[in-house]
């Protein structure tokens, strides 16, 4: 017929249409969807009172003392806020067992926990506060948060003194449909937004793991992610659920890559979830990794070289593949072979995968699509955002009463009936496991002056690396260290570009859109740096050869900034473990975070190279 619309025409068969539809997506299982994550770890208490529960580097619980704590701290909760209260809780907490053990707190007192990265800029963090309506802050006591509006604020150093007053009975029911937590992740808009899941959809995405890639009472997990990332979540609660040992590494540990060698020597944990430029930061530090464990690895696209490192040194590697809208992992793979990297594998229990085009019809195997979920992973929705819920949870045309979800992301089917991930199709990208929305980056840069009129955001590779590089069209010359400071009081470390580059006008196609191949590479002259001062002593000049090293740059002054010339926080990591063996000092990633130049980083290296000649001087004259 002439006359029908394209978006009418089926060109798979019926067959493949099937399978496609129905055989790929044949993942209904059972599973405990009128329980709570409270009652499934309530019931590991029952069957292992006395396993250790949770473990740091200063204390440990067991099942039944995290239970009785939780308990105390939720009766807490309720007698100082009120009860049959559902809003949810903030939180500005350390990696401790006692963060861990306030999130099952706020759980059993009926709230959600809305959690907040320390090392966000404070305007970030009061914006999440007032944007989710949390009336609670629970927070260190170094913690400051000025300016957050109609906010009762306790610290965690209260809340454990005051856990003995109460007896921990509980009677506030908590319900499948209720909120377990509220993520906020980077919008368009210039400000994040907040995805809010039940309890159901996490029951279900935690079950489901139990089976693939299987946690087990036998398992000791080693957790390394910040509790704003929501993979931090099957780190925190899969354990729990299962009767399984949970190790939260600390973030004097996660700081230094030397001491989270160490850890994983002296953990010896059976599983450990993070994502690629994690493991290669280990891999580059001589880390060999471990035949008893198994590694999940997920948030950003697994190179083959690390697939092959990995599959080497580890039990097992499992590709996990999922964003936050639909909790946490969507689809799991047992990689087996080096060149399954890109292989995201099926979709875990009672969630379905569909490879679309733009109508919403099937592409047919090995042709690439858009990526779209559904099932009972899906979100809640945007907290206090309908318009772009119903804009991002679109009715599902092959089942009445559910909902699609679209991913942004690309990809094809196997004849196996496994995914092969191909990338993204939006303005999102990944750094380093983080999603980002560079419009949320376009905006904030556009508020630095009235004169900058147009920026594009560019994802480029320099030195096998992702770095993030702005361009930008301007009236006047843009001072790029003051912009990039200006975005480091608004913006995470990881949205912040690493590259400013100027341009006389953005290149168009021949139909008038940006061009973004003919954006120019990134070049040694586009690194910020100051009028070069070079090494005036010998601890100088050996700094300057290990950042050259790392930065793969090859003129540095001592007074230009590491994170200007491109560093982030991973390889200031590589960084410190050089100089460590280069000087045999102690030195911190806050020693680079904040003195940032070679000239004082030098100068707190020989503060410590003087204390430590002082001090034998002063033992060889008491011998």
């Amino acid at each position: 017929d002439p006359e029908m619309s394209i978006d009418k025409i089926d060109y798979i068969t019926a067959l493949e249409r099937e399978e496609l539809l129905n055989g790929f997506n044949n993942t209904k299982a059972d599973y405990p969807a009128d329980k709570t994550i409270i009652d499934l770890f309530e019931q590991q208490v029952l069957k292992s009172p006395e396993q250790v529960a949770l473990k740091d580097d200063f204390r440990f619980y067991s099942y039944s003392e995290l239970d009785k704590l939780s308990s105390k701290i939720a009766a807490y909760l309720i007698d100082t806020f009120g009860e049959n209260d559902k809003s949810g809780i903030a939180i500005l907490l350390d990696r401790s067992v006692d963060m861990v053990a306030v999130l099952l707190g706020i759980l059993k007192s009926g709230r959600s926990y809305i959690p907040l990265d320390p090392v966000f800029p404070k305007d970030r963090l009061r914006y999440i506060i007032e944007n989710s309506k949390s009336k609670i802050l629970i927070s260190e006591n170094e913690y400051e948060l000025e300016g957050a509006k109609n906010l009762s604020k306790i610290s965690l150093e209260d809340i454990l003194e005051n856990t003995n007053r109460f007896e921990g009975n509980l009677t506030v029911k908590v319900s499948p449909e209720d909120t377990a937590y509220i993520i906020y992740t980077s919008g368009s808009t210039g400000n994040p937004k907040g995805v809010e899941i039940g309890h159901q959809s996490l029951i279900n995405f935690l079950c489901s793991m139990q089976e693939k890639p299987g946690i087990s009472s036998k398992d000791i997990f080693f957790s390394v992610t910040t509790y704003s990332f929501d993979i931090s979540i099957l780190e925190f609660f899969g354990p729990l659920i299962s009767g399984a040992t949970l190790y939260v590494a600390n973030q004097k540990v996660l700081s230094d890559p030397s001491l989270i060698i160490e850890k994983l020597e002296q953990i010896q944990p059976t599983i450990i979830q993070s994502t690629p430029s994690f493991y290669q930061l280990l891999f580059n530090m001589d880390w060999h990794g471990n035949k008893k464990t198994k590694m999940l690895c997920g948030g950003d696209l697994l190179s083959e070289s690390l697939a092959k490192d990995l599959l080497n040194r580890s039990l097992e590697v499992w590709n996990m593949y999922g964003p936050t809208e639909t909790t946490i992992w969507s689809s799991v793979k047992k990689i087996e072979h080096f060149f399954d990297a890109s292989n995201i594998g099926t979709p875990i229990n009672n969630t379905q995968i569909y490879i679309l085009d733009q109508f919403l019809k099937p592409k047919s195997i090995a042709v690439s699509g858009d990526i779209y979920i559904s099932g009972d992973g899906l979100a809640k929705g945007y907290y206090k955002n309908q318009k772009l819920t119903k804009k991002s949870f679109i009715k599902n045309p092959f089942h009445d009463k559910s909902l699609l979800y679209k991913t942004g992301d690309v990809g094809k089917w196997n004849y196996k009936g496994e995914i092969e991930f191909l990338g993204r199709n939006d303005n999102q990208i990944k750094i380093r496991g983080y999603r980002i929305e560079l419009g949320d980056i376009e905006k904030n840069i556009l508020k630095y002056s009235e004169s900058l009129k147009q920026v594009i955001l560019e994802l480029k590779e320099v030195n096998n690396e992702k770095v993030l590089a702005a361009y930008f069209v301007s009236a006047i010359n843009i001072d790029k260290s003051e912009l990039r400071s200006f975005l480091q009081e608004r913006l995470p470390d990881y949205m912040v570009p690493n590259f400013y580059i100027q341009l006389e006008k953005l290149p168009l196609t021949p139909n008038g859109k940006t061009d973004r191949k003919a954006l120019p590479d990134i070049e040694e002259k586009d690194i910020i740096k100051k009028e070069f001062v070079a090494p005036r002593n010998d601890t100088e000049e050996r700094l300057v050869l290990i950042w050259k090293e790392v930065l793969n740059i090859e003129e540095i002054g001592v007074t230009d900034n590491f994170f200007e010339l491109g560093g982030h926080s991973l390889n200031a990591m590589i960084v410190i473990k050089k100089i460590i063996t280069e000087f045999n000092v102690e030195i911190s990633i806050g020693d680079i975070l904040f003195k940032r130049e070679i000239q004082a980083i030098a100068a707190i290296i020989n503060e410590k190279e003087w204390l430590h000649t002082s001090l034998d001087f002063k033992n060889e004259i008491i011998i």
